[in-house]
């Protein structure tokens, strides 16, 4: 991340979006979002973008609907600017009252964040991603 700062290289809101998802794979996404945020942005239209640490998201709970997701906080992550479909990280409360530092799920939602459309396990941050970027893809 210092070398694309340092020499002021421009990429994309998709590119954007697949460094946090490198990022959180290994486990360095907490670490590395301010830098990626501070990235130029090169103005290719794309349909996927980064929204964590936008201002504008906050944690979200989910109802009971979704038994898997029960008593977990879901952030908004990525989103599709076409289908406005979700991708959101689903992390326990600690004691303490912060977020548990790993997600706990991946879980893509409609753009209301009422129904949840696939649930990934804690090690498929990346799978969830592409599912995302391949219902967008096929998206009107």
């Amino acid at each position: 991340m210092s070398g694309i700062l340092g020499h002021q290289v421009l990429i994309s809101e998709t590119v954007r979006a697949q460094l946090s998802v490198l990022a959180e794979t290994w486990g360095e996404r907490e670490a590395l979002t301010a830098q990626i945020l501070q990235c130029r942005d090169d103005g290719t239209p794309g349909h996927l973008k980064l929204i964590e640490g936008d201002g504008n998201t906050v944690p979200e709970a989910i109802g009971e609907a979704e038994q898997d997701l029960a008593g977990l906080v879901l952030v908004p992550w990525i989103t599709c600017t076409r289908c406005g479909h979700v991708l959101l990280r689903a992390h326990s409360r600690e004691s303490w009252g912060d977020l548990s530092y790993l997600a706990r799920h991946y879980v893509i939602t409609t753009s209301n964040r009422a129904t949840v459309l696939q649930l990934f396990p804690a090690d498929s941050a990346a799978a969830a991603f592409v599912s995302l970027q391949r219902a967008c893809s096929d998206a009107p």
